[in-house]
């Protein structure tokens, strides 16, 4: 059966959109048709989709992701949707498939990651009025105040999904420590070659494909110019099908539009080191379950 031994599954933000990309281009393996499936998600989730899911779809659905699989040339099957971490669909069927995958997640600096889905939902997504400050967004998510937020929950549990360890204890339980592989944004950001090295030799695919590899980056948080053209771009842009000519189109669009990112502010700069304390308890917990180095967290 074409089902993915290898998956993504958290957590967002943290670089798995760069990660499945530089993977899906090594040749042993075969990435989904699309990066993010969502096929596992839970029902009520606000990602779940009614038309393509494994509650509707089951099995079948999903090797539907796989048909360019070439089980002559390609070891790994790929699948990244950062969603799964929280989702108890994903964790079920996963562990339960006839041979368990390889689970990776990708981690971020808790604090910074919540910052970093605020500018995305202010910038990016264009779902968060830019009005709104970091200190309101932060007290909007923890004393569950309503900011339109609610239908978005990758934003409305920001703080509480960056509580890393309460989720990946459930999948170290189900598929076992040697199954669940995790990985630090901030060590791929430093030096992706290594990181792409490690990996390459867990999953057991040829290493040396990244020696002379361009790392490009995908899906980075912008801050653009103008927000009104940024709305129009996003409207626009699946009317221009995939090739050359859009990825031209698009870097000529963030040079015109995209401007340096804002300094923090001595207000941001507080409500992240109020946010460290909070996460303090739980990055202890994650480090001594996971058996990883997180003082680069401390900096």
């Amino acid at each position: 059966m074409n089902l993915p031994n290898v998956v993504i599954a958290g957590a967002p933000k943290c670089g798995t959109t760069s990660l499945f990309n530089w993977l899906a281009d090594h040749p042993e393996v075969c990435g989904s048709s699309i990066k993010e499936t969502y096929y596992l998600m839970d029902k009520g989730y606000s990602l779940f989709r009614e038309s393509g899911n494994y509650i509707y779809g089951g099995v079948d659905g999903y090797q539907a992701f796989f048909k360019d699989y070439d089980k002559y040339n390609q070891k790994i099957i790929l699948e990244a949707t950062p969603d799964y971490l929280y989702q108890k669909t994903a964790l079920n069927v996963l562990a339960d498939l006839p041979t368990k995958p390889d689970i990776i997640f990708i981690l971020r600096k808790p604090s910074e990651r919540v910052y970093s889905l605020y500018q995305f939902a202010r910038n990016n997504m264009v779902v968060l009025d830019r009005k709104i400050s970091f200190t309101e967004f932060v007290d909007t998510v923890v004393d569950n105040k309503s900011l339109s937020l609610k239908e978005m929950q990758i934003l409305s549990n920001a703080v509480r999904d960056s509580q890393y360890i309460d989720f990946i204890s459930k999948w170290f339980l189900r598929l076992g420590k040697e199954r669940v592989h995790v990985f630090l944004f901030e060590d791929m950001k430093k030096n992706p070659l290594a990181m792409l090295e490690n990996i390459s030799e867990i999953i057991g695919i040829e290493k040396s494909f990244y020696k002379n590899y361009d790392f490009a980056t995908f899906n980075k948080s912008n801050n653009y110019k103008s927000i009104l053209f940024h709305k129009l771009i996003n409207f626009f842009q699946n009317k221009v099908p995939d090739g050359q000519i859009r990825l031209l189109l698009k870097k000529i669009y963030f040079s015109i539009n995209t401007r340096p990112a804002e300094n923090l502010s001595q207000e941001d700069n507080e409500v992240l080191v109020k946010l460290d304390k909070h996460f303090e308890p739980y990055n202890q917990a994650l480090a001594e379950q996971a058996q990883i180095d997180l003082s680069s967290w401390n900096l």
